[in-house]
């Protein structure tokens, strides 16, 4: 993104729309009096859609189905380049345009490397088959190890804490292993999306976060 923010001198391609299914996303630059560059790029959603569709214009007081290659710009950008940083309005499109997808699901192995050191009674042999080819386990993935809080989790707790949130889990060769189909829940319960209440009494609740922030700890409860 940066480079074609700073690109000069682009060669003009009088066919680079012959194929617009091909086209994944396009950009527009900007300049302002002093210099100043500013460039919007989008994911060419729009473009798909018209192909799929029927257009038609009105001609001689009759309508004609619209034969020629046709697509549409959004009315906005994913997000936005100047000199100084990258606006990011749309984080799904930043990650699509920057094909961030394909380097989050490559980086897996590593991450569950770093995170194996800090739980090794943990087996992580189904989360890193599973994260391999699911995106947001990937995501949580990456999450968990910025997070950097996995050192002193206890066993025990995390259990208590899997079993309360319904993620199945059981014991086998000193290991902790996580059922299949909990693969998701329990890189939640890591990544502190997932929590218990209950406010009500004998009425227990579940609940997964969207996001997290942090109120604060305390080690010991009066």
């Amino acid at each position: 993104m940066r480079f074609i923010h700073q690109a000069n001198n682009l060669p003009t391609d009088a066919n680079s729309l012959a194929e617009p299914s091909d086209i994944f996303c396009y950009f527009a630059r900007m300049t302002d009096a002093g210099g100043n560059r500013l460039t919007g790029l989008r994911r060419a959603s729009q473009f798909k859609g018209v192909l799929k569709s029927h257009l038609v214009r009105l001609l001689s007081d009759a309508l004609q189905i619209v034969e020629d290659k046709v697509f549409k710009l959004d009315n906005d950008f994913d997000l936005l380049v100047d000199d100084a940083e990258v606006h990011i309005l749309r984080p799904s499109g930043f990650e699509f345009i920057g094909k961030l997808q394909d380097a989050v699901l490559a980086a897996v192995p590593a991450n569950i490397q770093q995170i194996q050191q800090d739980l090794p009674f943990v087996d992580f042999t189904s989360i890193a088959s599973y994260a391999s080819t699911h995106p947001r386990a990937a995501r949580h993935l990456a999450s968990i190890r910025a997070l950097k809080e996995t050192q002193n989790i206890d066993r025990s707790a995390l259990k208590k804490l899997c079993k309360r949130t319904g993620v199945r889990t059981h014991d086998a060769d000193g290991k902790m292993i996580i059922d299949d189909d909990s693969e998701m829940a329990f890189l939640e319960v890591l990544d502190r999306r997932r929590y218990h209440l209950e406010l009500v009494k004998d009425s227990s609740e579940y609940f997964k976060a969207a996001s997290r922030r942090k109120i604060g700890s305390t080690a010991t409860e009066e």
